[in-house]
């Protein structure tokens, strides 16, 4: 898994030294709202995207877009048993370096704006994380904070999975949604497996354009 991310990472450096149709470097950052594709009652958790793009355009139409972000990931569940006045609150953040290679189709619906729509595949790696519980019990409320050791774990820091997106740009700025699909399980969460599934709201802003 750690060659697969190296490799990732070599073919976004070679688009960066290639001479090309037109390159645009810029900024990403936005919202990301976590959770995971499991059995379990979880719900969204918020959290953020920020990093740099690159785009190598091969024409008018059709470019290639890489993107290196710190991206979050993560869920959240909560158990609530009356008879003993008991609620339970768990929060799960991962901090990941994420690395995403996509196709993008970009047309023309105004002097200045364009409409864009992009797939790919994504591999993350999981930098740090904590877990966090919180339990209220008769009034009483007792937290806890651990930061999540993948060696004790036993897990795989790694994601792969597939990233789509569409959005509008105007001059250099640009705003669009996405969604992040994780085909790799883990196991985080009561010994259950899941995957990650983030919907992302971004603003951007390309340089020279």
């Amino acid at each position: 898994m750690k060659k697969l991310f190296k490799t990732t990472a070599i073919i976004t450096v070679s688009l960066l030294s290639m001479q090309s149709y037109s390159q645009t470097f810029g900024i990403r950052a936005g919202l990301n709202l976590a959770t995971f594709a499991s059995t379990k009652d979880l719900t969204m958790t918020p959290g953020f995207h920020l990093g740099p793009s690159y785009e190598y355009q091969f024409s008018d139409v059709f470019s290639l877009e890489s993107a290196l972000l710190l991206s979050t990931t993560g869920a959240n569940s909560s158990l609530h048993f009356s008879e003993f006045n008991q609620s339970i609150s768990e929060k799960l953040e991962v901090y990941n370096l994420n690395n995403s290679i996509m196709a993008k189709g970009t047309f023309k619906v105004g002097k200045y704006t364009n409409v864009y729509t992009q797939a790919g595949p994504y591999i993350a790696m999981a930098m740090f994380g904590s877990a966090n519980t919180e339990e209220k019990v008769d009034g009483q409320t007792n937290k806890n904070r651990e930061a999540l050791d993948w060696e004790d774990l036993d897990e795989n820091r790694f994601d792969i999975g597939l990233t789509f997106g569409a959005g509008v740009q105007w001059r250099a700025f640009q705003i669009g949604v996405g969604y992040d699909l994780g085909l790799i399980e883990g196991v985080l969460i009561a010994d259950e497996d899941y995957k990650n599934r983030v919907f992302k709201v971004s603003l951007g802003y390309n340089f020279g354009s």
